[in-house]
């Protein structure tokens, strides 16, 4: 999260761990997919990545993991 937050890339966190860095946009959730599990999870990135093209490569290697 600490990353994410210092604009280095994604996290992949728990709601609860992050819900007031959303809900006050100092982190944004990075695209509208969840991931379900045992527990819900998300992932995170800062609104404006340094990096957007790997943070972009990354998203979409995620969403195609969820139908593997």
């Amino acid at each position: 999260i600490d990353t994410a937050a210092a604009g280095q890339g994604l996290a992949v966190a728990s709601r609860f761990l992050v819900e007031e860095d959303l809900r006050s946009r100092w982190l944004v959730q990075a695209f509208a997919a969840t991931m379900r599990g045992g527990l819900a999870s998300y992932v995170i990135t800062i609104r404006k990545p340094r990096q957007p093209k790997p943070t972009e490569s990354v998203r979409r290697w995620l969403l195609a993991q969820r139908g593997a």
